[in-house]
């Protein structure tokens, strides 16, 4: 079919096609790697590389609690713009995304810059970030939020369902990975 017809080309069918599969793979790859994976700033890396790269994002940043505040802890330091080092340590209690995300333990997604104003008025200004939509995961272990993740992409964009399970599989076993090598400290959501 020609799209100027108002049809769709293979070339638009074929990634929909492909699309579950895909995302069974990407998440079978980060679980094999995630395995061997024994230091905090691997796991990390790894979550934030596997959910970047399987939904086309432009970056992905990793807060963990500390007693009621959460800081960053990927990435690390070093490069961080000016819009991240604001968000580099900040109380739970928040009004962010991604302490809502802990709090709740539910991820949230916002497809548009005006469905995250909508919600966070304070949290990015159109101006500051590159950004036009987001995914925010709590990282939860035990039954407690022990951090957040949270994905950014460059254009507003919806969130399918396969796409939504995916980042909650992934982030969920990053979460036993950094369970497993003990690497995340007893404090959790609630906790001082």
């Amino acid at each position: 079919m020609d799209p100027q017809d108002g049809g769709v080309s293979e070339l638009d069918v074929r990634p929909l096609v492909e699309t579950a599969p895909d995302l069974a793979r990407r998440l079978e790859a980060l679980t094999a790697a995630l395995a061997g994976a024994e230091e905090q700033p691997q796991v990390l890396r790894l979550l934030v590389e596997a959910g970047r790269d399987a939904l086309g994002g432009i970056a992905g940043l990793v807060w963990l609690l500390r007693g009621d505040l959460l800081e960053l802890a990927f990435p690390e330091g070093r490069g961080r713009s000016p819009l991240v080092e604001r968000f580099a340590r900040f109380p739970l209690s928040t009004q962010l995304p991604v302490c809502d995300a802990i709090r709740t333990l539910q991820p949230l997604v916002f497809e548009s810059l005006v469905a995250m104003a909508a919600v966070y008025p304070a949290s990015v200004a159109a101006s500051e970030s590159p950004s036009r939509a987001w995914a925010v995961l709590p990282l939860v272990i035990g039954g407690r939020g022990v951090g957040g993740v949270l994905f950014s992409f460059a254009d507003e964009r919806s969130f399918s369902a396969e796409e939504r399970e995916l980042l909650v599989a992934m982030v969920g076993q990053a979460s036993l990975a950094l369970e497993r090598c003990g690497l995340v400290g007893g404090a959790g959501a609630g906790e001082g």
